[in-house]
């Protein structure tokens, strides 16, 4: 098995595909960015409090996709990030 360690302040993520309002599944390259995406790995500059299992947001042009055994990682600059998506309890 294949692991990637990112240098520097750098992110391994893997894109989260979701089904759009027809139920299709859209292709990295089809979709609008910025682009949500599931961290995989971090390296040890980073300094943002990320870790593995965030979903962070960012630009599709800040990647660098890389094949990993068969599926397509993307390496991202820490401070490419635009935010992290966080879950809220819903009030009833």
């Amino acid at each position: 098995m294949q692991v990637l360690e990112p240098a520097g302040s750098r992110i391994v993520t893997k894109t989260i595909e979701k089904p759009n309002a027809a139920g299709l599944t859209m292709p990295p390259s089809a979709k609008e960015r910025p682009q949500t995406s599931e961290i995989i790995a971090v390296g040890p500059e980073v300094i943002g409090g990320f870790k593995v299992g965030d979903i962070v947001c960012h630009t599709r042009f800040a990647v660098n996709e890389v094949e990993l055994e068969d599926t397509t990682v993307m390496i991202i600059k820490e401070e490419d990030i635009l935010a992290t998506v966080k879950q809220t309890k819903e009030k009833k």
